[in-house]
């Protein structure tokens, strides 16, 4: 049976009653390390767990804490980065084509240095291996993908500070197995983070930044060649100060929109697209006095097939959530601690939403700079709303799946007239969302899996009525890619 992408009619259609999340207090799990800043969520050891890589920026170390699978973390390992070096953010890719998840860091202290780990496959990962960049720069935030179109993943840098006033883009082309060509550098504002996406819709990887300095966000379009187009910024708003930056559709048009974590004036900016590499006017939404908001997460975590947006609150040692309307627009914070509020305090750097112990939700990880931990909250947001479908039953096969997988559903009640599958990766970024239209209470659909990069894939399946309204939602089902 066909499938197809759900269109924004679809989904303003979605009738689930909106609720706020709620979560479980905070559990801290020691990072290994000294002032962590950036963390990420993936499959490490091929288990079909997600697990935890964390930056711990000041004593050349990153801690690896692999997932118990129900929302717990085994005690971390730690990895030196080298000696002298600093990492603050760290990425997993598969960076020399083995199938195996490596590590890939910024140093921000080594000029002109990246560091690559690459993996075992099995949770554990060989010495690093440091990659010189453009001479001159520091390496404060580093992304990989393709940019040239080759199948083989590039490494791009954010520079804060160039050798000349402003910052700069660096794209290390990557051969495929594990080593980078010559850095190219692109002129930039004091890029203090950055983010890949195709922003112009023409199926190339593009260049966002986060400009600190600059008050603004650029935007490099890729020329499908590996090579960048000159920066255009789009302001972020006085004395805005973006510290990172991220690209999600919150108005869910189909055009990606662009979002910043402002540190200098307590806000999430909202510069949505116009589908072109264009962005409209920045809209502000508070995160709290003193908040000062030094990273960001979007993701749906009520459940109302709206993009939500959670903030890592630096200055109030707490993660805000702003929950999305759907048109663009976002309700005020509400706020989590990420600290006990007896220890030491907390100071969060950096926030990935995903679901760590498979109940369908979205749960919140966020790397602790102060008090050196990694802080999970798991969503205990009450299902009620959510109702189960008795006698209903889904299966996906072959799992894992290299070029396809079946997902079929049977046992639907006569009130279902479509199923909604949405896929999310490990950290809760949305892979694809299908219309399964059924009959005779059945349903099928093939997910073309051959196209998505190995890990873990969550599928959540929620049934539809007349006018699209929520029927009723079925257990979420996890997705292996090797």
């Amino acid at each position: 049976m066909n499938y197809s992408f759900l269109g924004p009619l679809l989904l303003a259609g979605l009738a689930a009653q909106a609720q706020a999340p709620t979560f479980a207090p905070v559990v801290a799990y020691p990072s290994g390390g000294l002032s962590p800043y950036g963390l990420a969520l993936a499959d490490v050891n091929g288990d079909g767990r997600p697990d935890v890589v964390i930056a711990n920026t000041y004593n050349s170390l990153l801690g690896v804490l692999l997932g118990n699978g129900n929302g717990t973390f085994q005690p971390v390992v730690t990895y030196a980065t080298g000696a002298g070096t600093s990492p603050r953010n760290v990425v997993v890719a598969d960076v020399n084509g083995d199938a195996r998840p490596d590590l890939v860091f910024a140093d921000i202290q080594g000029v002109g240095a990246v560091g690559v780990l690459l993996g075992n496959g099995d949770g554990t990962f060989q010495a690093v291996a440091r990659l010189t960049s453009a001479p001159g720069l520091t390496v404060d935030y580093v992304a990989v993908g393709d940019l040239n179109g080759d199948g083989r993943l590039d490494v791009v840098t954010a520079s804060f500070m160039a050798a000349a006033n402003g910052g700069a883009v660096q794209v290390l082309p990557g051969n495929g197995n594990g080593t980078f060509q010559a850095a190219r550098a692109y002129a930039c504002g004091s890029a203090f983070s950055l983010a890949l996406a195709d922003v112009n819709g023409d199926g190339r990887l593009d260049v966002l930044t986060a400009n600190f300095f600059g008050d603004s966000a650029g935007v490099l379009l890729g020329n499908g060649d590996g090579s960048l187009q000159a920066e255009h910024s789009c302001s972020t708003g006085p004395n805005s100060t973006p510290y990172e930056v991220a690209v999600a559709d919150v108005n869910a048009d189909g055009r990606p929109d662009l979002l910043t974590a402002n540190y200098g004036s307590d806000a999430l900016g909202v510069l949505l697209g116009n589908g072109n590499g264009t962005f409209q006017a920045v809209a502000a939404y508070s995160t709290g006095p003193g908040s000062t908001p030094a990273g960001l997460a979007a993701a749906d975590l009520n459940g109302d097939g709206h993009l939500d947006v959670v903030t890592a609150n630096f200055g109030t040692d707490a993660l805000g959530v702003l929950l999305g309307t759907g048109t663009g627009t976002f309700q005020a914070p509400l706020t989590f601690a990420t600290g006990s509020g007896a220890g030491p305090l907390a100071s969060p750097f950096n926030v990935v939403a995903a679901d760590v112990n498979g109940d369908g939700q979205r749960d919140l990880l966020a790397a602790n700079y102060t008090s050196a931990a990694a802080a999970v909250l798991l969503q205990t947001t009450p299902l009620a709303t959510r109702s189960g479908l008795p006698g209903a039953r889904a299966t996906l096969a072959p799992n894992p799946a290299a070029e396809h997988a079946r997902l079929a559903l049977a046992g639907l009640p006569p009130a279902v007239v479509a199923v909604q599958a949405t896929v999310l990766d490990a950290t809760g970024r949305l892979v694809g969302s299908y219309a399964l239209p059924v009959g005779h209470g059945a349903a099928q659909a093939e997910l073309p899996t051959a196209a998505w990069a190995p890990g873990l894939y969550i599928v959540q399946l929620r049934a539809l009525g007349m006018g699209g309204a929520v029927v009723g939602q079925l257990p979420a089902a996890r997705l292996s890619v090797p």
